[in-house]
Formats: structure tokens, C-alpha cells, sequence
């Protein structure tokens, strides 16, 4: 009896938020899994559980991964599709945040075939959710957005689902409002991000930290740092008050993140040195990137420039050792400035034509913007004739967000030129 009603307890704390007391007790229970429950329903229950609440409160571990591979291996030895799905979005969810970004799209693939099986349509809205998230990170812009717009539009049946079901808290407006940015729409950016950090909020609490992790991300690319020190705060709040550890080191980072743009560049650096050695400790990768291009901008900006291309190099090996990304461009072109500031200007035209190369191949128009605007100021100090050539064909390709941060940024460099 124990078995089975610590796998009862273990779903429902899942459904109540609950996810320490989920990893406690469904570690428990199958510490004395008997053969009679081995292989069955409990057992693929509580491996689920344990896996899922593993990575939220804990770290993204081989443990983790085991059980929810062992959870996958059991469902579709019972031809369970719903726990199939699930615990393919599950592993789907870990990989994001290992970094390990080339086992996204097959996981993806994998749990929308199944999907399409049950013939449930929240569970092919969520497939497609699954699909783009996926296609995004792995830096796939066009594909991500041909998906999560599927499955906006099927939201209704989405939000209408209850915690049991096996596609809920799937929430496509989270990844969209990223890959619109990335694809050249700032301003829908912000139109699809506002409502979820306020009254659209997933009930989810580990669909609500990774709302306000990633709308941190897109009030940063814009600009409104202040926006990024109100979500900042509220995830650091929300994610202590849950028991949700992994996330407190992303808010600190995203407040380091905050304090460099503004200027406060050795309070930032400290944090983020604290934060990242944090961060890889428990295989949560998904941010560190980021984090680890704003640590080399902060040492950039204090005269250390050799630590700077340092913090660059090994996060691009990193990053590319998981498969590559969605953020290489921007790594790139972070490089190739510090490069050029070097006077090492043959490896920084490289650095630059390697981000255009793969920002266009990854349908990233904002990324690209941001390496026309440094590979111009290159072109401007080595004398080249029409060094803005190419940023004004690329700023000439936007309709939109005008008024955010690099728009802004390039618009001042066409207009100094021709004045």
C-alpha cells in the first residue's frame, strides 16, 4: 500500500506546487519499490515526479535524467501516451536548462507525434508550444515562429486544461515574445510579453519563473532595464517563497545583468561571479550564456580585456559543445568587439562575419542589427568607404520598434554619418 499511495501523493503534490515535498517522498517510495510495483503504473509516476521536482528544487542531475528516462522507458512499454508526452516534455524541459539544446527538436518531434495519436487538441497545441520553444533555442527563428503562432491560436483549449492534464502549463506567448524579438518585431515583443507577468500569469509556479525569466530577457533587449528590476525582484520573491533554489541564482544574475547596463560594473562582475560558478554546478545552462557575455562586457569596461575574451571563448566552446544556439550570434559579435578593441582586427572581421553568417541562417534580424552597428564602427575607424552601407540596408528591414534600444542606437549612428 505504501507504494501506490506515495505515487497518488506524488501527483497531487505536483498539482499543488508542492515540489519538494513531491522529490522527498517520491524518492522515498522508490527506495523501496517492490518487484511487484517495478515496471507498473507507481513506478512510472514516481519516477516522473521525482525527475520533474529534481531540477526545479535541486540541480539538473544524471539522477534527474535517469528517472524521467526510466519514466519514458515504462510509459511506452504500457502504450501510455498522455505519461509518454509527459515525461517527453519533461526531458524536453531539462535539456533546455543543461544547455544540451541538439536533443530539443527529436523530443519535441517525438511528444507531437504522439499528440497527434491521442488526437487531443490542447495536446497538440502543446506539442506545437514544445515544437517552438525547441526550434528557438536551437536557433531556428522562423520554424520556432510558424509553431508557437499554431499554438497561440488553439491558447483557448490550452488554458482550459486542468493540472492533470498531460499538455498543461504549456504556455506558446512565453517563447514567442523572444523569437518575435530576435525575428525584428520589438514592439509585438512587448505586446505578447506584458500580459504574462501580469494578468495572464501562468497558475504554474515553474511556468511563472520562467515567464519572468524570459520576459526579463526581452525588457532587456529592449532596453527598460527598470522593467528587468521588477521582474528581477519578483522572481528572486517567488522562487524563495516555492522552495524553486536553481531559480534565485537566474534572479541574481538578471539583477548583475541590471547593474552592469547601469553602470555599476564591479557590483555586477561580483554578482555574476558568484552566480555562474552556481549555475554550472547544477548543469543550469540555459542563462549562463548570457550572464557570461554581460560578465566579459562588465570586465571589458574595467580594463580587463584579456579576462573579458577569456569568459568568451570558454562560453562559446560551452555553447557549442550543447549543440550551438540561438544566442551564438550575439556571442560572436560580444567577441569580435573585444577582439577589435585588441587591435586584433583580422579575428574580429572574422568574429562579425561569422554572427552576420549565422544570424541570417537562424532568421535573427535583431541579432544581425547589432553586429552591422559594431562592424561598422570597425569599418568607420579603419577608413572603408560607405562603412554604413550594410547597417542601413539592415536597419531599412525593420517596421517596428523604433523607439527600443539598439533602433534607437543605430538610428543616431546613420543620422551622425549623413549630418
Amino acid at each position: 500500500m505504501r507504494v501506490p499511495l506515495a505515487g497518488s501523493a506524488a501527483r497531487l503534490f505536483v498539482e499543488l506546487n508542492l515540489l519538494n515535498e513531491a522529490r522527498i517522498w517520491s524518492g522515498r517510495a522508490l527506495a523501496m519499490l517492490d518487484d511487484v510495483n517495478q515496471g507498473g503504473k507507481w513506478e512510472l509516476e514516481l519516477q516522473s515526479t521525482l525527475g520533474h521536482a529534481f531540477m526545479f528544487t535541486e540541480r539538473n542531475s544524471e539522477q534527474a535524467e535517469a528517472a524521467l528516462r526510466r519514466g519514458l522507458e515504462i510509459a511506452e512499454a504500457l502504450d501510455d501516451h498522455a505519461n509518454a508526452f509527459r515525461l517527453l516534455s519533461r526531458l524536453n524541459m531539462f535539456y533546455r536548462r543543461t544547455g544540451d539544446y541538439r536533443h530539443l527538436v527529436p523530443t519535441a518531434l517525438q511528444a507531437e507525434r504522439i499528440a497527434r495519436q491521442i488526437g487531443d487538441t490542447a495536446g497538440i497545441a502543446g506539442s506545437k508550444a514544445l515544437l517552438g520553444v525547441s526550434y528557438h533555442l536551437a536557433g531556428d527563428q522562423a520554424e520556432a515562429q510558424a509553431h508557437l503562432d499554431e499554438g497561440v491560436r488553439d491558447d483557448a483549449a490550452l488554458r482550459g486544461t486542468e493540472p492533470g492534464h498531460f499538455a498543461y502549463s504549456r504556455t506558446p506567448q512565453i517563447p514567442l515574445a523572444r523569437v518575435l524579438w530576435l525575428r525584428g518585431f520589438p514592439d509585438r515583443a512587448l505586446d505578447c510579453v506584458r500580459p504574462l507577468v501580469g494578468a495572464a500569469a501562468p497558475r504554474d509556479v515553474v511556468m511563472h519563473c520562467i515567464a519572468l525569466c524570459w520576459s526579463s530577457s526581452v525588457f532587456g533587449w529592449v532596453g527598460d532595464w527598470a522593467a528587468v528590476e521588477t521582474m528581477t525582484g519578483r522572481l528572486a520573491t517567488h522562487a524563495n517563497l516555492h522552495g524553486l533554489a536553481p531559480y534565485e541564482a537566474v534572479a541574481t544574475g538578471f539583477r548583475a545583468q541590471t547593474m552592469i547596463a547601469r553602470g555599476e560594473l564591479a557590483g555586477g562582475v561580483d554578482l555574476l561571479r558568484s552566480a555562474l560558478p552556481r549555475l554550472h554546478a547544477d548543469r543550469y545552462e540555459l542563462y549562463a550564456s548570457a550572464f557570461a557575455a554581460d560578465l566579459s562586457q562588465g570586465l571589458a569596461a574595467l580594463g580587463r580585456l584579456t579576462d573579458a575574451l577569456q569568459v568568451l571563448h570558454e562560453t562559446i566552446a560551452r555553447v557549442e559543445q550543447g549543440g550551438g544556439g540561438f544566442d551564438v550570434p550575439e556571442l560572436l559579435r560580444r567577441r569580435g568587439d573585444l577582439e577589435a578593441r585588441t587591435g586584433d582586427l583580422g579575428a574580429a572581421e572574422a568574429s562579425f562575419a561569422a554572427s552576420l553568417a549565422l544570424a541570417e541562417q537562424q532568421g535573427a534580424l535583431s541579432w544581425r542589427l547589432r553586429t552591422e552597428m559594431s562592424l561598422a564602427a570597425l569599418r568607420l575607424r579603419q577608413g572603408i568607404k560607405n562603412p554604413l552601407d550594410d547597417l542601413a540596408a539592415t536597419y531599412a528591414r525593420f517596421s517596428e520598434g523604433f523607439e527600443t534600444a539598439d533602433l534607437k542606437a543605430a538610428r543616431l549612428v546613420l543620422d551622425e554619418a549623413s549630418a
